[in-house]
Order: C-alpha cells, then structure tokens, then sequence
C-alpha cells in the first residue's frame, strides 16, 4: 500500500490530516490559514489523489496500520489526529492499538461506531450500481454530501470533486466502499482518547448528528455543531478551525 502524503514543517506540534471518501488532500486547504505554525502532515487514502490504486482488498484497521507505519517512517511520535468521514473512521480504527499517540482526535462528519444496516444496504446499492454507471455514481454520490444552498454557492468545488473522481480506478472506489460497509465498532477505544471532538453537520445526510449524539453517550466526546452538510472542511473551514482547541 503506497500512500500519498505532503509534509508542512512547523514548529508547534504535529497535526496529521486525513480527508474522506472520494477526497484528496487538498481540500484542507481552507484550513491552513488557521494551522500556522503547526506541522502538518496530509496523507491521501489508497486510490485517491496521488496515492497509489490498491489492487487487493483492505479493512479499515489495515488501513491505520499503514498510516502508523507512515507517521513513524516521518518521526513523529505524538500527533493531534483530524479525520473527515472515511478519515475519522480509520482514526477510529486507530486509536485502537495506538491511543497514547494521540494529542488528541477532531472527527468530522464522522463516527467511530460500525455502519447502520440501513447504511450496508446503501452501500451494496452502490457497489452494484458503480460497476455499469461509474460516472453517474460519481455525480450522485458527491452532490449528496451538500446541502441544496451549499449546490449553488459551491458548484465549482462540486464540479472539481466530480472530476477527480471520474478519474479515480473502480477498484479502488469499491475497495473503500467495502472496508467502510465491514469496519466495526471503535466506539470502545474511543471513550479511553483524550480531547475527543466531535464536529457535525446540522443537514448532515451521510453522517446524521443523531447518530453522532447517540454515540458521544458511548464515548463522551465534545460536540460542536454547524449548519453544514457532510463537506464542512470545505464549505465552513473556519468554523471548523473555531472548534478545534488546540488552535489558539
């Protein structure tokens, strides 16, 4: 598994970033205003923007454990970990056997428990569906991460998103699909990480904050809400930023 990732020194302490499902790193770019000063390390899942398509199956957790083996080859021990979506599940997946690592964990519309059954059936329908439509799945499934007013103020991020996407190798777009739909609940390790933030999505379809809510009784995590849909990192970056306490 060869992974992509992009290192911004700093001097303050290391943040590492990992976008979400049909993502590259680039869309944290609204953020790095806010992170000056900080070492940033951005790594792109398998398959998604310049990281190698991965031809054999994965799981989530063989997922964190490239990424460790990743942050350790760069020399950093302890890091604030920030996840978006897919992100936050392979976080989730890592504070499993490397929680003392974490500084602390920031998941963006995302959760650390398994997929609902609801949430399996949707994405059988898409493993079906991708073989035959790829491009139609590609518009369908990004223009369901925003809200209807997020569709008109951003349609050229929507238009770049859907481009990347068409690009990507189907096997590696079912590859993801599948280690999502079979991860397990993380929502154990997850009560024992310190400054765990949680920042959801008001109009959040993917990831509702319901379900978030439901699960920070598990792990008594902090709760920041935005009036957003599933794409917060790129369409409300500041208040992102604003809820992350390790940014003075």
């Amino acid at each position: 598994m060869k992974l992509s990732y992009e290192l911004v020194p700093g001097n303050k302490e290391s943040i590492v970033l990992l976008h979400g499902f049909l993502g590259y790193k680039q869309q944290w770019n609204g953020l790095l205003p806010f992170l000056k000063g900080f070492n940033l390390i951005f790594i792109e899942l398998p398959g998604h923007g310049n990281s190698a398509s991965q031809d054999e199956p994965y799981s989530i957790e063989d997922l964190a454990n490239e990424i460790n083996t990743l942050i350790e080859s760069i020399g950093v021990s302890k890091f604030h970990a920030v996840g978006h979506s897919m992100g936050g599940y392979v976080w989730s997946a890592f504070a499993k056997a490397q929680s003392n690592k974490l500084l602390s964990l920031t998941l963006i519309n995302s959760v650390g428990t398994r997929d609902t059954d609801q949430r399996k059936e949707v994405r059988n329908h898409s493993l079906n569906f991708i073989d035959k439509y790829q491009e139609t799945y590609m518009k369908m499934a990004i223009g369901n991460l925003f809200t209807v007013q997020e569709k008109s103020v951003h349609k050229g991020i929507i238009r770049d998103m859907i481009n990347k996407a068409k690009e990507m190798d189907i096997t590696s777009v079912r590859h993801a699909i599948v280690a999502m739909r079979d991860r397990p609940s993380y929502s154990n390790e997850l009560s024992k990480v310190k400054n765990l933030i949680y920042i959801a999505g008001e109009e959040d379809e993917v990831v509702p904050l319901n379900r978030i809510k439901e699960e920070i009784k598990l792990t008594q995590g902090d709760l920041f809400v935005i009036a957003c849909g599933h794409m917060s990192l790129v369409t409300h970056p500041e208040e992102i930023a604003r809820n992350m306490h390790f940014i003075e």
